[in-house]
């Protein structure tokens, strides 16, 4: 519904027209000049040339410029790269009041020993959109048995609760994630005047944390500031402004990600205090609606890290994790209490309200 509303808003601006049902075969571009002039492309067969000032591959994680730029003599940017193999199987539910207290969402992170997800969220037409995950390989099966059987693994009861009562509203869905990808345009000497990328084709990262499209509107944002101050450098001011808004999300990411033992990287001495202390407001953040919320401010780059550090925080951890409440459910094994994660979030109000039962 929300990608939908947005495509009907952007049809109606006068100044944007919208070509369906064809294939961008490569940016055109004047050797003389230096620059892109604008793509070839393909319309049922028809290939057309649509020129252009400025050129934008929103293309996302496939993206072809590196291998279009280095046919036109440029060089390719670095690619840094994160294997995850994540694995997504999806299915829509039906969505009644009694469920999870009549919250809209819950969001399980991963941890020992299975580094398994789930998220759970409220949808239009009362449905729910049910998503479990893993890494590497680790995928919850496309039938009945086999996604209750994943769900059952999980340190929280809800999610398997849900699959029990809610009448199944759609066939299963896999997705395979390999890897997250970040490539430093902004690192390179030379780039062709006229021609940017953005969104996944810039930075692609692991979809758990929802932040590409987050980070693709701030790069959006900052494009239109670069514009504002003309053409000239357009490219190295943009890319340049592109690498501070991913740098933190990056982050974020490459450092969740480094949460399982199996996603190789540098395992630094703050790297591992952060890991360590992330695992605390976790667990106080599932009794405590404030760091829920904060933590969910960080993660959708509404606030910077560091506001995970601030004293205040740091004391409602510390006090959350001595009261020693552990979430403890019938099918999860008991010594994975102290990891359990499991936050909730109500997107029309931005906050995370409290709904973990705590057992013992």
């Amino acid at each position: 519904m929300l990608e939908a509303y947005v495509r009907r808003r952007v049809m109606k601006l006068e100044n944007v027209h919208i070509l369906e049902r064809c294939q961008v075969l490569a940016p055109t571009f004047d050797a003389q000049l230096g620059r892109v002039t604008g793509v070839e492309f393909d319309a049922d067969g028809n290939r057309q040339v649509l020129a252009a000032d400025l050129v934008v591959d929103a293309t996302g994680r496939n993206s072809h410029t590196p291998r279009w730029i280095e046919a036109l003599g440029f060089d390719v940017p670095v690619a840094e790269k994160v294997d995850v193999g994540i694995c997504y199987t999806t299915r829509a539910y039906r969505r009644r009041p009694r469920h999870i207290g009549g919250k809209p969402g819950l969001f399980v992170r991963d941890g020992a020993p299975d580094y398994r997800i789930a998220g759970v969220l409220a949808q239009e037409d009362d449905r729910w959109i049910v998503t479990l995950s893993g890494y590497f390989g680790d995928a919850a099966p496309c039938d009945e048995e086999g996604f209750k059987a994943f769900a059952r693994t999980l340190p929280a009861r809800e999610v398997l609760d849900i699959l029990n009562d809610a009448e199944p509203l759609s066939p299963f869905r896999a997705f395979r994630f390999p890897a997250s990808v970040r490539r430093r345009y902004e690192k390179l000497t030379r780039f062709p005047s006229g021609y940017l990328t953005v969104g996944d084709a810039l930075c692609s990262f692991n979809p758990v944390l929802g932040q590409g499209m987050t980070a693709a509107v701030l790069e959006a944002k900052a494009l239109g500031d670069c514009l504002a101050d003309g053409t000239e450098g357009l490219a190295q001011r943009f890319f340049r402004a592109a690498a501070q808004i991913i740098d933190i999300p990056w982050q974020i990411a490459f450092g969740s990600d480094l949460e399982n033992p199996k996603v190789e990287g540098p395992r630094t001495l703050l790297g591992r205090f952060l890991g360590w202390y992330l695992r605390k407001l976790y667990r106080a953040g599932a009794h405590d609606p404030m760091l829920a919320t904060r933590f969910l401010e960080v993660v959708n780059l509404m606030a910077p890290p560091t506001a995970l550090l601030a004293p205040k925080i740091g004391l409602k951890v510390l006090r959350g994790n001595l009261r020693g409440r552990a979430m403890v459910y019938a099918g999860a094994p008991k010594e994975r209490a102290e990891e359990s994660r499991m936050l909730t979030v109500d997107p029309m109000t931005g906050e995370a309200p409290n709904m973990a039962r705590a057992t013992n």
